[in-house]
């Protein structure tokens, strides 16, 4: 049965949020780029805006390949739980703002991509990027045992 977003049930409008969250950033990152007058003053190749850009686009692709992995999961019986769906996607988007945000801010103030030992500022800056990466390993550990709790439901419904 084909739904459509008019008739789509609460439950199918989930996967929605993936791409809901994914089309701005990746849309407000390739637009931003090639504007970035502090981008084009220093040099495109050696700018974190660059590599935040990149790891921005990717990020999105992630986001529209969990939206189809949710609509996927909401065809299972039993279905995924929703709390953990919602906490996945939290950990998600706000992993994403505290990696890629500093980033952008580092590329600004001048530094250059491949500064190996920052200090103040840019120490700070590259901390907080880094925990970002860490709450968006917490949010797939929260994918992964919604998965596995999908599947072990599933095999004790047998």
């Amino acid at each position: 049965m084909t739904e459509t977003i008019g008739r789509a049930t609460r439950r199918s409008l989930f996967p929605l949020v993936w791409l809901v969250g994914a089309a701005p950033v990746a849309g407000l990152s390739a637009n931003l780029l090639p504007s970035s007058g502090a981008v084009v003053a220093r040099g495109i190749t050696d700018s974190y805006y660059v590599v935040a850009h990149n790891h921005v686009v990717s990020l999105a692709t992630a986001f529209v390949l969990m939206a189809g992995v949710y609509a996927v999961l909401d065809f299972a019986q039993p279905s995924y739980r929703r709390p953990l769906a919602w906490t996945h996607f939290g950990l998600m988007s706000l992993g994403a703002a505290l990696s890629f945000a500093p980033m952008v801010f580092l590329s600004v103030a001048g530094t250059p991509q491949r500064f190996v030992d920052p200090i103040g500022l840019f120490k700070t800056l590259s901390v907080i990027s880094s925990l970002g990466y860490l709450v968006m390993i917490i949010g797939a550990v929260v994918f992964a045992l919604l998965v596995i709790d999908v599947f072990v439901r599933r095999i004790a419904r047998r």
